[in-house]
């Protein structure tokens, strides 16, 4: 069942999905200012995926509480809006986990690989359309490895390593409640309960994000040393498979 609520004699559907998608972008730009001055390597990265996920949110209040009032040009720019935030968000977590190490001529086709996946997820759009469940997949299929690559950091004892594997884990539950229709009721439905899991996701990743004076092209080396390992352990499990 539908919800809705009249603002001054505007109607807004599903009033507590657009509320909660606002409180997400908001939160994502307050992360994005506390890590706007580490804008190099892993920091950076971190940072840019903040404000991708702030401009995705941002753009599902409208995608849900006024999609019956937007003309079709305009709900169509709001789905694409989201749907290249949600691109960029993954696109810039998996590229914050290759910069954890020094990267060399070998890690270039980790980048490509990064590069190739969002192409691909682009190129389903423009075939299928702005479709919810191309998020779903692409967010699965980008975050995964990104998340094995972290929890290796994290059982050699990087502890920002861990917040991060944590949070994206976190993220991946989105899917499953997204999927499976978890909700608690009509007023707060499964689109609900998904967004207040982004929300604990969005606080374990931006206190695993590298503190100030932890950032650039400088690391301590047992840092970069954990860091190659973890990718390296990655990338030869997935030759073996």
């Amino acid at each position: 069942m539908e919800t809705w609520i009249e603002v001054a004699g505007l109607t807004i559907r599903s009033p507590v999905t657009a509320f909660t998608n606002l409180l997400l972008s908001v939160q994502c730009c307050v992360y994005w200012r506390r890590l706007r001055s580490r804008r190099a390597d892993r920091a950076g990265y971190w940072w840019l995926f903040f404000l991708a996920m702030a401009v995705a949110t941002l753009a599902g209040v409208p995608k849900h509480g006024l999609r019956h009032v937007l003309p079709a040009d305009v709900y169509l720019f709001v789905l694409w809006t989201s749907s290249l935030g949600s691109a960029a968000s993954v696109y810039c977590a998996q590229r914050a986990t290759l910069a954890s190490a020094a990267l060399n001529a070998g890690d270039g086709r980790l980048v490509r690989l990064c590069a190739l996946q969002a192409c691909v997820f682009l190129g389903a759009n423009v075939a299928l359309g702005p479709e919810m469940w191309l998020i779903v997949v692409h967010t699965a299929v980008g975050l995964i490895p990104v998340i094995g690559a972290e929890a290796l950091a994290a059982r050699r004892g990087s502890r920002r390593a861990m917040w991060i594997a944590g949070g994206l884990g976190v993220s991946l539950l989105t899917g499953v409640v997204y999927v499976g229709r978890l909700s608690l009721g009509a007023w707060f439905n499964h689109i609900d309960v998904a967004h207040a899991l982004m929300g604990v996701s969005f606080w374990l990743i931006v206190k695993g994000a590298p503190a100030a004076g932890s950032h650039g092209r400088t690391r301590p080396a047992e840092v970069r040393a954990r860091a190659k390992a973890s990718l390296g352990s990655l990338v030869g499990l997935q030759e073996q498979a």
